[in-house]
């Protein structure tokens, strides 16, 4: 969080182009580090957008999604996930969607797929 500490500092106002490559500089992060980014940008009243949205997904579970191409594939992908991951981008896909924000296919599959799942 080195680059948001920097730009507020200097009294500079992070944007969701921030805040999407600060969740993408965290794929590999610990949760709680990542959850810090997300508080941080509902802290400074940044809202998500689909690019955003994705980054955050791509995040939270690196690398599971390639060569995914149904919600199949997706929930296959995520078996074995943790619960918090999951509970993280069901909420994050929730917070979107009420925000107006149109999912992208990748969003949409992954967000059929954790409706089917009890978190």
């Amino acid at each position: 969080m080195y680059l948001l500490d920097g730009m507020l500092s200097k009294h500079l106002q992070p944007s969701i182009v921030t805040f999407a490559n600060l969740v993408g500089a965290h794929s590999h992060a610990p949760l709680d580090q990542l959850e810090g980014v997300l508080s941080s940008m509902t802290h400074k009243g940044v809202g998500p957008n689909q690019v955003f949205t994705e980054a955050v997904l791509s995040a939270l579970f690196p690398g599971r999604f390639t060569a995914a191409w149904t919600v199949d594939d997706i929930c296959t992908r995520l078996k074995g996930a943790s619960r918090n991951r999951l509970r993280v981008a069901k909420s994050v896909l929730k917070d979107a969607r009420s925000r107006g924000v149109r999912l992208t296919q990748l969003s949409s599959m992954v967000d059929q797929c954790l409706q089917q799942l009890t978190i």
